[in-house]
């Protein structure tokens, strides 16, 4: 019977979104039915949503290492992330991939005498998982286990941290499927167009997605090697454990393990590290178009906003939302998709690390309709004052304010968020006062801060396409510049 009931509501959402998808364009008179202020839901009185910020307990291990706990019995499972502080942002431009090789290789390489495979046998059987991440600005290692085994992982994973194996003959392998993933990066538009958007911004640094095969095939393993003591000497570590955790001895388990990965040599902490963006300046407010014979066009723009640190990355957040962040809500789609139907998707976001923030909006077209969704997009961004009305900023803050707390849907997301503030290191802390800091945020305080990083000619724009948009985006007045997916953006300015 559930069965049946899961089917017919699967062929109805099926349906519903085939509905969707073959009637894009909205009239305006179907438009004003559905943003009525006098609606059938206008009246519905919702309580605010509250959520108290539960306490973490926070253990000193060592100067530079510290473990966060959060107690919590509702199921006998045990959740432990380790996160090191550096990640990308130890590497150098002569080095890129080297540390996602290290990852993977440290990862699935085997250790202590038992190959990959054999530890992700044990690993399964114990019913564990096991997952190293690189980011830009921190290395996570995370496991998943039964309360019951927790012993048995957490020994494997010492294994795997303190004595890795780096398989020279893994090595070989995740380099091949490294440069296979090379070679067929440029089989889709968007991630063209997102690539060279990064490769662009982050100028005159290289970045791990632009790496070609020559970078890979100089990684060794002594290299690897060399980088994976670089990070246990340099580490600054946060180490977070939640779940059913009362009768684990924590703190002789982690203060055991400090001492096994050895003394700390100058530890390399986010917040301390002077980092600056540029980007290639002499090309803002130009187009830079991207050979590629696509029937659909890919356009992303961005700009540089404060990082996490600054008060102003709330206003701007309530501005995101508005103009590209709220989905059907959003000016963006409502232009582009509701309206006229030039696009399947046209959204914007903003994304703030700890030192600085980025805003990027991206739209997929039909390539005859690139330039008028270029335009569109454009004129959204440079008219948002006038475009701006007290509804917007009531659905913004409504939307923000109650998705809030959805951030702390269990303990792991809580105590993860904890510390990425912890290494970010705010002045007060935000993820707590959130909805009171958005609530009080005024309508000329948002136009004030959005026309302060939101000026004219302050756009990196990338359409992927055919050649021939050449004329057509040059009716925007704008220099196009045309180029191929691995073209080297340096050149650009030559």
């Amino acid at each position: 019977m559930k069965f049946k009931i899961f089917l017919l509501l699967s062929l109805y959402l099926t349906g519903m979104i085939m509905k969707l998808e073959s009637t894009p364009v909205i009239n305006e008179n179907q438009l004003k039915i559905i943003y009525r202020n006098n609606g059938i839901l206008n009246n519905l009185k919702i309580p605010p949503l509250k959520f108290e910020f539960p306490k973490i307990e926070t253990i000193s291990i060592s100067p530079y290492e510290t473990l966060y706990l959060y107690k919590d019995n509702t199921l006998p499972l045990i959740h432990l992330n380790l996160i090191i502080e550096g990640g990308i942002l130890q590497e150098n431009n002569e080095e890129r991939g080297l540390y996602s090789l290290l990852l993977d290789l440290w990862e699935n390489g085997g250790a202590k005498g038992k190959s990959g495979e054999e530890i992700s046998e044990m690993l399964a059987e114990l019913g564990v998982e096991l997952h190293f991440n690189l980011q830009q600005e921190f290395i996570s290692i995370e496991m998943y286990c039964l309360k019951h085994n927790f012993k048995q992982a957490f020994q494997l994973l010492e294994d795997i941290l303190l004595y890795p194996e780096f398989s020279e003959n893994k090595l070989k392998t995740l380099k091949l499927r490294y440069i296979d993933s090379i070679q067929r990066r440029n089989d889709k538009p968007d991630q063209i167009a997102g690539r060279k958007l990064k490769e662009i911004m982050e100028y005159p640094n290289k970045i791990t997605e632009s790496i070609n095969k020559e970078d890979i095939e100089k990684i060794t393993r002594d290299k690897i090697l060399k980088a994976y003591k670089s990070i246990l000497k340099h580490r600054r570590l946060h180490i977070a454990l939640d779940g059913d955790i009362s009768e684990i001895d924590y703190h002789t388990i982690f203060l055991n393990l400090s001492q096994k990965l050895g003394s700390i040599e100058k530890p390399f902490i986010i917040k301390d590290q002077n980092i600056q963006p540029s980007g290639i300046k002499e090309i803002k407010n130009k187009i830079i178009l991207v050979k590629k014979d696509v029937p659909q066009a890919v356009i992303v723009m961005g700009k540089f906003l404060p990082s996490y640190k600054s008060y102003e990355t709330f206003p701007l957040r309530i501005a995101n939302y508005i103009l590209g962040g709220g989905s059907f809500v959003s000016k963006m789609m409502r232009e582009i998709r509701v309206k006229r139907g030039l696009a399947y998707y046209a959204y914007s976001s903003t994304r703030f690390g700890s030192h600085y923030g980025k805003f990027i909006t991206a739209s997929g077209t039909n390539s005859k309709q690139a330039q008028e969704t270029t335009k569109i997009m454009l004129d959204l961004i440079s008219n948002f004052e006038n475009l701006l009305t007290d509804d917007d900023i009531i659905i913004a803050k409504d939307a923000l304010i109650n998705s809030h707390i959805f951030e702390f849907s269990n303990p792991s997301k809580i105590l993860y968020l904890y510390i990425i503030e912890k290494i970010y290191n705010p002045p007060e802390s935000y993820i707590i006062k959130y909805p009171q800091i958005i609530q009080q945020i005024s309508k000329q305080e948002i136009l004030n801060i959005y026309n302060k990083y939101f000026k004219q000619n302050d756009l990196w724009i990338i359409i992927v396409g055919p050649e021939s948009l050449k004329k057509s985006l040059e009716k925007l007045q704008m220099k196009v510049i045309i180029i191929e997916p691995e073209t080297n953006v340096e050149s650009i300015i030559k």
